[in-house]
């Protein structure tokens, strides 16, 4: 078969590659073990050069336990190769099909597969992430009493961990918040229930900006087998959800100005801006179950009931009416100055129909035609400057006018545009804020077409808009870096009034009455 030809070549390869010391591989990595095959001497290895240890086994204890400076857990199939976050993974046995999915490996720097038949569990994901440029073999390396084994890096530059996480429960009292107390940080969700956290399926904290690293840092101290989202004030990235933050910024600031106290000294949200944040989470996060236009809020609008009867609780305890419509919650957000701008609404909507038809299926007032291009400060040097207006004009628009950003309105554009969410990707250059707002006019709109552009884009009016993906790209190879986001645009003609009018364009009046549509009589 030709899996075996490709294990024997593999053989052939690997017997002239670098041979690596087991001892010196792991020496300071947090190493997760799925196989039976490790003899006493390779786990006192471990324990030795490694800065924690996982062993997963079938007879392992269903909670993690730490015994002798190990932690020992129950394996139960290969989908828990992805939930810890060791940064080197030695997978044996059947535990090596978690190749199949890059998600479920791709948190590790290091693997490490045994050179046999057992390498074939891996060979489909190996050969295809080797041939993507994802993994690179290294080498061999001897683990005491178990054969050869082959290294792998992983080297997918576009990778970023988060906003999943990993901590530790394997302390005095389990889940110990008490170690991030110098820090600012919230819990979002179930506060309540922390004395009981082992019901709990996961953790989920905002951090602010400025802490972030050093969460993380605190995190991957030790091996984490509890799973603990971790989301930053203002989208940082990994610590975004679904590419915008996932609370408005000045939320994530209300949210982390007004702390209590929890249980275990844990820090959590005051009531009034807790009962405000669930219902955001409940709305655009979680996203009804109903039917568009199905306005009814109940047990059964979101997937559990617990959901429902967490949201009368909060309202309780908070002093806010109850209610059984789902419009009465949109309406306590917007009176609140809880409701996010209108394209962070649009990318929710992408996810959830209910949400895209309460939202817009009114439709719009004005014509396609009008794009805002917003031009982060990476991308506001002359040169690059340049090269921007140049494409978006090769694209089909006539008109372009530049609008150089003055401080009070970058605030703006940084507060209320693309989420709030104007951080850096960690696999590029720093971005910046945005700097330049490249007013365009297009005379003759293209339609977007095709069943697959149309769902990625469900509120693009215009396929032109779509050169932004063009000029991203060209700087990337220009610069050479896996990302270059310098630039974002307005999906239609209403987001880019938006714009306008949220940067105070001195030319919304006009360009309003242009692009509006006439009702006839």
């Amino acid at each position: 078969p030709k899996e075996y030809l490709v294990l024997l070549q593999t053989r052939t390869v690997a017997k002239g590659m670098k041979n690596i010391d087991f001892s010196t591989l792991v020496e300071g990595m947090r190493v997760a073990v799925f196989t039976a095959s490790l003899d006493k001497a390779a786990i006192n290895a471990l324990s030795q050069r490694a800065a924690d240890v996982l062993l997963q086994a079938k007879q392992g204890p269903i909670s993690p336990e730490r015994k002798d400076g190990i932690v020992y857990a129950k394996y139960d199939s290969y989908r828990d190769v992805a939930r810890n976050n060791a940064n080197c993974l030695i997978l044996g046995g059947m535990s090596a099909i978690a190749g199949k999915r890059f998600k479920s490996i791709g948190h590790a720097e290091l693997l490490c597969v045994p050179l046999g038949l057992g390498v074939l569990s891996f060979l489909p994901g190996m050969l295809r992430y080797w041939a993507k440029g994802r993994l690179s073999l290294l080498g061999t390396t001897q683990i005491p009493g178990s054969g050869k084994w082959l290294v792998f890096k992983n080297t997918n530059p576009k990778y970023v961990r988060g906003p999943r996480f990993w901590i530790d429960v394997t302390g005095p009292g389990g889940l110990n918040l008490s170690q991030f107390d110098h820090l600012d940080y919230c819990v979002l969700r179930w506060a309540h229930q922390l004395k009981t956290w082992e019901q709990l399926s996961d953790l989920d904290v905002l951090v602010s900006d400025s802490d972030i690293a050093e969460f993380v840092r605190i995190l991957d101290e030790r091996i984490g087998c509890f799973p603990i989202d971790v989301f930053s004030e203002s989208g940082l990235s990994g610590h975004e959800f679904r590419g915008v933050s996932y609370y408005s910024p000045h939320m994530a600031k209300r949210l982390l100005a007004a702390l209590g106290t929890g249980f275990l000294g844990s820090k959590v949200a005051d009531k009034q801006n807790a009962y405000l944040a669930y219902c955001y989470h409940l709305i655009f996060h979680k996203g009804p179950r109903n039917q568009p236009g199905d306005n009814s809020c109940n047990e059964l609008t979101w997937v559990h009931p617990k959901y429902f009867k967490e949201l009368e609780r909060l309202a309780a305890e908070a002093g806010f009416p109850g209610t059984n419509q789902l419009s009465s919650l949109i309406e306590q957000l917007e009176q609140q100055d809880w409701l996010p701008p209108r394209d962070t609404i649009s990318v929710h909507a992408k996810h959830n129909a209910w949400i895209q038809n309460y939202f817009f299926s009114a439709g719009t007032n004005y014509r396609p035609g009008l794009s805002v291009f917003m031009v982060r400060e990476y991308g506001a040097q002359d040169d690059r400057l340049s090269k921007i207006c140049q494409f978006i004009s090769d694209a089909g628009y006539g008109d372009l006018q530049q609008i150089e950003l003055s401080p009070e309105m970058q605030r703006s554009a940084s507060h209320d545009i693309r989420g709030g969410n104007w951080t850096s990707l960690g696999t590029g250059p720093e971005m910046g804020e945005p700097r330049i707002a490249i007013v365009a006019q297009d005379p003759d709109p293209r339609p977007l077409k095709g069943r697959r552009l149309k769902k990625k884009y469900p509120r693009l009016d215009n396929k032109r808009v779509l050169v932004k993906h063009d000029i991203r790209e060209y700087f990337m190879q220009l610069e050479s870096v896996p990302t270059c986001n310098l630039i974002h645009a307005s999906d239609n003609t209403d987001e880019a009034i938006d714009y306008l009018k949220i940067v105070g364009c001195s030319q919304l009046p006009a360009l309003r009455e242009k692009y509006k549509i006439e009702v006839a009589d």
